[in-house]
């Protein structure tokens, strides 16, 4: 389908469109879970341990467990949209907050030290791309201006591996930034 006009800045809604997020902290959270009961210097109490191991059985499980993860970040979201006399706190710590509840209501507390629980929450920084992103986000950036729009991800935060362009900076998230009209902007998500 052509676009009239032909668009000249394309603008990347990145979570979900550019990286595999179910798969990234789904295998996350099951590789970290299969760590804490390796770990020969893990004290875990039983219920958790046998919890945990239950949980590994089946990917879904954790799945399941990334899938409410996600959903919390948009009921945290609504809330702040709703009241805006809630105290501020960054998306990190929302992440890590949630985890930490989740861990409490899966019945897998303490499994995870809080240092651990920290790194855990910070995969929404380190997600993988699927796999034709690299190359078609490549290719488009030589026909058009590119930049991303996204919450939880920074410039700073996204693997040159993930994305080999040069992301222009938040503040530059707007047509006139590429010297286009708007109409001349699309978003792509």
């Amino acid at each position: 389908m052509a676009l009239s006009p032909t668009p000249r800045a394309l603008f990347f809604d990145v979570f979900g469109t550019c990286v595999n997020w179910r798969k990234s902290v789904t295998s996350e959270l099951l590789a970290q879970s299969h760590a804490a009961l390796d770990s020969a210097t893990a004290s875990l109490a039983s219920r958790v341990r046998l919890q945990a191991s239950n949980m590994n059985e089946a990917t879904e499980n954790w799945a399941t467990f990334a899938e409410q993860w996600r959903d919390s970040y948009r009921q945290f979201t609504r809330k702040l949209a709703d009241d805006p006399s809630l105290p501020w706190i960054s998306v990190d710590e929302h992440h890590l907050n949630s985890l930490r509840e989740l861990t409490t209501q899966w019945q897998i507390e303490g499994l995870w030290d809080d240092e651990q629980l920290r790194q855990i929450s910070l995969i929404w920084h380190r997600l993988e791309p699927w796999a034709d992103s690299v190359v078609g986000v490549t290719l488009l950036s030589t026909l058009f201006g590119m930049s991303i729009i996204a919450v939880v991800f920074r410039p700073t935060n996204i693997s040159s591996h993930v994305y080999p362009l040069e992301w222009q900076p938040e503040s530059s998230f707007r047509p006139s930034r590429f010297q286009q009209d708007p109409i001349h902007a699309n978003l792509l998500g």
